[in-house]
C-alpha cells in the first residue's frame, strides 16, 4: 500500500472536514426565573408517629411469625428499618413495646369492627352475616 493511496471512504473525508456542531448550553439553575418548589415539611410529631407505626407493624410481623417468646427487638428494629436507639426512644422496654402492640392490634380489630357494624346497619346487610365474618377476621386475620 502507497501513501498516497487513501484507505478511508469518501464519505469519511467529508465528514472529517466539517466542524463539530456546537454544543448546546445547558441552563444552570440560577439563570432560572421559577423558584424551585419543595414537598412541606413534616413536623416532628408526624415523623415521630410514622416511626412508631413503623415498629409497630414490625413488631405485629415478627409476633405472628416467631411468637411473643421469640420477639427480638433487635429483629424489630431491622425490619422497620430504624436503630436500635429509635426503638429505645420510641419503646424503652420489650414489656412497652409489646403493650403497645397488643393497643394497636385492639385498635385497628375495633376499628374494622365498627366499620363492618355500621356498614350493615347502613346497607340493610344480614348481622349475623357481619358476626360470622367479623369472628373470622378476629380469630384468622392478620391481627
Amino acid at each position: 500500500m502507497s501513501n498516497s493511496e487513501d484507505p478511508k471512504p469518501a464519505s469519511r473525508r467529508a465528514s472529517a472536514s466539517r466542524a463539530p456542531a456546537p454544543r448546546q448550553k445547558l441552563k444552570s439553575r440560577r439563570d432560572s426565573t421559577a423558584e424551585p418548589t419543595y414537598a412541606p415539611r413534616r413536623t416532628q410529631a408526624e415523623r415521630s408517629e410514622t416511626t412508631r407505626k413503623q415498629l409497630l407493624d414490625a413488631a405485629v410481623k415478627l409476633i405472628r411469625k416467631n411468637g411473643f417468646g421469640g420477639l427480638r427487638t433487635i429483629e424489630v428494629a431491622d425490619l422497620a428499618g430504624v436503630s436500635r436507639g429509635a426503638l429505645m426512644h420510641h419503646f424503652p422496654s420489650k414489656h412497652e413495646l409489646v403493650v403497645a402492640v397488643l393497643t394497636y392490634v385492639n385498635e385497628i380489630t375495633f376499628t374494622q369492627s365498627t366499620r363492618r357494624a355500621q356498614s350493615a346497619r347502613h346497607d340493610g346487610g344480614d348481622p349475623i352475616d357481619g358476626i360470622i365474618k367479623d369472628a373470622q377476621d378476629f380469630f384468622f386475620g392478620d391481627y
